[in-house]
């Protein structure tokens, strides 16, 4: 959204005064360990000045947690789940200072008190520096820790653009992190969590004003302004694993609803009921695939935030409007923002309800936003999250389907301000957007139980997504440097926990040329969220001339159909916390080249992709990881580790598929939905191994998968020598509305032509096939066998032979 220049001054002073804690007065340290006793399942360590106590967790987590005077233990930051790891058995010896359990190893000094972590084979992974812990009267506190060769620093959530004639990278040794999410414009979204390559990760569970420090030489430091002394070690050699446990500890992703795998139309500068149809009108008569519409200021009108109610001048009937989305295939995305202007219904009802910030005088704490006096929603407090949830639950009962949270940093607010409980700003700031969500979460389970809720924010932080929420950049401008860093800033929070992001598709601020829209229309479509937007210049994909329209509706179209890889991709960060989009290291570890490449991406375990992010390229230099890649739209096979030049004219994104690949798509449609999943078709790319892929269904809409309601089909691709196996395992599982059969057609990529093809041991003759019988076809200058299996209620296996 917009911000004036007088709040991006109080935006630059809010900055410098929280730089920081390097000189903190009458610091006190740990001192010496006097005692170290087992209790309730944990070690205590009893020091001069604090009390240590560690716990040793299943997964190769170790919680680490000090209690001292000044230090504010008890503040919840809602960041972890109690209990979402179970408590391990563990052996330890206070004469060698050692405690071991599956997986990890903590050994303390004494005196002074320090802390190291190893791996079960006795590899040093993390050492605190000696009296490596320190606190000042005022409860601010900083960690040490001692850097060696082979560290690197990834995580830490979603960054700021980097500045034109640096390096990108994700790595963030040599650098600084400031934890304190902001919107200078784009966003900034610090988040207290990072992995480190050799085998580890941290997440330190406090919500207050910090930094990480890895600029000094041998020294990686976390330093807070207050808040509880308490942390998460991870001990594992992957970083996927690690996701898994860290999403375990913060919650896992909910399912979101299926039509948020389809294209999102936005843009401020729809102003009424008229434009939307216009936009119905003119996606369903040009055949351009589209699922939902941005409903920004203008659908409560632009004077009243806070109002959260549609204003019924320029929609007349809401729920009738809704009602004429649905019937057509779209679905509403509405904007709210924790501020109530002056100008809004609910001022006056804001401050006598006391769900505000308050001033120091137990006022509602006033200040000016976009020339107006204007309240800050206090979601720490229990009523105000009540109070604004009922108002997001009227409006979601006239047909609203999603929500889109801006200025949820929040944008403003000020050390004066006093929360819920006489919290300050430094505690509270960062988790204002996570309660805000929460109070939502917590009303759709108690009013809509089997609704899926679906929240688009511009600020959030560790654990949010447990609560259906996913971020985008925020401001972005209309320009190649700010497309090429949406993959930096994209795939450094993808290793944070959120699995689900976007960003603004063109830019919000300026006009996009053709080309450089196109680009960026091809980058957005293997995002999670596919969702143009802009401040009221153009933005929809017939505005760009005619060779644009019918390269975006081709692309649109690819979209569509991967969306069952991309609800399947939903369906992993929703188990086990695996996002959608990887940075190359996800996937390929083992290769030290994977860790610098931030211009490509893995679109799930299968999909390479490497965006075009240079004005009047039409080709680029793509790296590839070792073994087998298809290019998906030529068919050429290359072989990896290499860098290789993949033609890129502007209607087409390099795209190359892995060795072993198994890639579900749908039927061409309008709207997810529009038809049922009817054929299957499986692209199959055998390598020199089996592989296997599972194909996810569910509803689509209901919260029933929590419970089962789902449906899983297993597919397994052999090579044998020269030969081929597909095997389609029976559909395991089931959900309201499934069809009990449907037809299937398997493609085989870089495939010879056969000499036979056998599908469940009888012969298939080459032809066109019908209702009951299969039939198969070969295109010899793509070299792919495409194979027609009927309609069916279980599974099937196809052996292909060329010899």
């Amino acid at each position: 959204m917009k911000i004036g220049a007088h709040i991006l001054k109080i935006s630059a002073a809010v900055l410098l005064a929280a730089l920081f804690l390097s000189n903190r007065a009458t610091a006190l340290t740990c001192g010496e360990v006097k005692k170290a006793y087992e209790d309730y399942e944990r070690i205590t360590l009893v020091c001069d000045n604090a009390r240590i106590e560690i716990q040793m967790l299943e997964r190769g987590v170790v919680r680490v947690e000090m209690t001292a005077d000044n230090i504010n233990s008890k503040f919840d930051t809602n960041m972890t789940l109690p209990g979402a790891l179970r408590k391990v058995r563990f052996e330890w010896s206070e004469a060698k200072g050692e405690i071991s359990a599956e997986g990890v190893v903590v050994r303390f000094a004494k005196n002074p008190f320090s802390l190291e972590f190893l791996n079960a084979a006795g590899k040093s992974l993390l050492k605190m520096k000696p009296d490596g812990i320190d606190w000042s009267e005022d409860g601010a506190y900083g960690l040490r820790f001692e850097r060696g060769a082979g560290d690197r620093y990834f995580g830490l959530g979603e960054p700021l653009p980097t500045p034109a004639g640096q390096k990108i990278t994700l790595d963030y040794s040599g650098r600084k992190r400031t934890i304190w999410n902001r919107h200078l414009p784009p966003a900034d979204l610090g988040l207290p969590f990072l992995m480190n390559p050799r085998g580890y990760a941290l997440l330190v569970d406090n919500s207050y004003k910090a930094e990480f420090d890895f600029s000094k030489p041998g020294e990686a430091s976390y330093s807070a302004t207050g808040g509880p002394l308490r942390f998460y070690f991870f001990s594992d050699p992957s970083m996927l694993n690690t996701l898994d446990t860290y999403t375990r500890i913060t919650g896992r992703t909910p399912m979101p609803p299926a039509w948020v795998a389809g294209y999102m139309q936005s843009r401020y500068g729809y102003y009424d009921a008229g434009d939307f149809r216009w936009l119905m009108d003119n996606f369903r008569s040009r055949r351009i695939p589209c699922d939902a519409f941005v409903f920004d200021l203008y659908w409560f009108g632009q004077g009243g935030m806070g109002n959260l109610k549609w204003n019924e001048a320029a929609f007349p009937n809401p729920s009738a409007f809704t009602d004429e989305m649905h019937r057509r295939g779209f679905k509403s995305i509405v904007i709210v923002e924790p501020q109530i202007m002056g100008s809004s219904i609910n001022f006056t009802e804001a401050r006598l309800k006391k769900i505000v910030a308050r001033d120091e005088k137990k006022q509602a704490a006033t200040f000016e936003f976009w020339g107006r006096p204007s309240y800050l929603v206090d979601f720490l407090n229990p009523a105000a999250r009540e109070w604004y949830s009922k108002k997001i639950r009227d409006i979601h009962e006239t047909g609203v389907d999603a929500w889109w949270t801006d200025l949820n940093e929040p944008e403003i607010d000020t050390d004066e301000m006093v929360f819920h409980g006489g919290t300050r700003r430094n505690a509270v700031h960062n988790i204002q957007a996570l309660f805000m969500h929460k109070g939502m979460s917590d009303m759709y389970r108690k009013d809509f139980p089997n609704e899926r809720l679906f929240i688009m924010s511009r600020s959030g932080f560790i654990g949010d997504w447990r609560y259906g929420s996913n971020v985008w950049t925020g401001d972005v401008n209309a320009s190649w440097d700010h497309l090429k860093n949406q993959l930096y800033s994209g795939l450094s929070l993808m290793t944070s926990g959120y699995g689900i992001w976007n960003s603004d598709i063109g830019g919000f601020h300026g006009h996009p040329a053709p080309e450089l829209f196109t680009r960026w229309m091809q980058f957005g479509a293997f995002n999670p969220i596919f969702r143009a937007h802009g401040h009221h210049n153009l933005r929809e994909p017939w505005e760009f001339g005619e060779t644009a329209e019918r390269n975006l509706r081709s692309l649109i179209n690819l979209r569509y159909r991967l969306s069952p890889y991309l609800y399947t991709m939903f369906h992993e960060l929703n188990a086990y916390g695996r996002p959608t989009m990887r940075p190359m290291f996800l996937e390929f570890q083992s290769e030290p080249r994977a860790f610098d490449e931030v211009s490509e991406f893995m679109y799930g375990k299968w999909l390479l992709v490497a965006p075009v992010t240079a004005p009047g390229a039409r080709s680029r230099s793509v790296w590839l990881p070792k073994g087998k890649w298809t290019d998906f739209n030529t068919e050429k096979i290359y072989t990896g580790p290499a860098d290789v030049n993949i033609d890129a004219p502007l209607g087409r994104i390099p795209l190359l598929v892995r060795e072993g690949a198994v890639i579900p798509m749908a039927p061409l449609m309008q709207f997810i939905g529009e038809k049922p999943l009817d054929p299957l078709t499986l692209h199959v790319y055998p390598g020199s191994a089996a592989s296997y892929y599972d194909v996810y269904e569910d509803d689509g809409k209901s919260n029933d998968y929590e419970q089962g309601g789902y449906a899983i089909t297993p597919v397994e691709l052999s090579p044998r020598g020269k030969n081929i196996r597909v095997r389609v395992g029976d559909r395991e599982g089931g959900y309201a509305g499934m069809p009990e059969s449907r037809g299937c057609t398997v493609v085989v990529h870089g495939a010879a032509r056969p000499a036979k093809v056998l599908l469940n041991g009888d012969s298939v003759r080459p032809g066109s096939a019908s209702e009951s019988t299969p039939a198969w076809s070969y295109n010899t200058l793509q070299r792919t066998l495409k194979v027609s299996v009927p309609r069916t209620a279980v599974g099937f296996t196809l052996d292909i032979s060329v010899n």
